[in-house]
């Protein structure tokens, strides 16, 4: 038995568990996230990253290979490499990212966020290039996307809006499809 927070930091908000195994992630009060890899010795100190804002990091996730672990805040999107022997942040989007999730295969990461849009962003190369916007992409608009989930099967994208029920959306095969009966506020999707 290992133990991975020894409370001298600030008390966790979320934990996540690598897919492929090899990772520990908590998110905690004092807006950092702490990575512990498995195969590190057991007095290892964690990976710690965080950026200089003021805003909560919320849900760390991983890819499904283990290369990229990503989280949102109230200041956008920030995606960090843990191939490399020094982890860098890449932030993209500055808006606020409520949820991220990876496709099937590790090879995107989509977000999401309360008052804008769902963007897709390409995972591959030294640095990944911008995104490219799904759905929404009006600050104005106060129907926004909530909650995302992506499809292990074929990468769909189940968006949770605000106030415009769930949304089903395909990165290859045309446009948007609202669900029917699914017409109010959705906090929270899963496939």
């Amino acid at each position: 038995l290992r133990s991975f927070d020894r409370g001298e930091e600030a008390p966790a908000t979320w934990w996540e568990l690598d897919p492929a195994g090899g990772h520990l992630a908590r998110v905690g009060w004092d807006k950092k996230i702490r990575v512990w890899p498995f195969r590190a010795p057991a007095d290892a100190e964690p990976l710690i990253a965080g950026r200089n804002e003021n805003n909560q990091l919320w849900v760390p996730v991983f890819d499904p290979t283990g290369h990229w672990i990503a989280t949102g805040s109230g200041s956008g999107l920030t995606l960090y490499p843990l191939t490399r022997s020094f982890a860098s942040v890449m932030r993209h989007d500055v808006r606020l990212v409520s949820e991220v999730a990876f496709g099937p295969e590790g090879r995107w990461l989509a977000s999401c966020g309360f008052l804008g849009s769902v963007r897709v962003w390409p995972l591959e190369g030294e640095v990944p290039p911008a995104g490219r916007t799904l759905y929404g992409g009006d600050p104005a608009d106060a129907s926004g996307p909530v909650d995302i989930a992506v499809s292990e099967e074929d990468g769909d994208i189940l968006v949770g809006t605000y106030q415009n029920g769930d949304v089903l959306l395909s990165l290859d095969r045309g446009p948007r499809n609202v669900l029917k009966g699914f017409r109010e506020q959705t906090q929270g999707v899963a496939f």
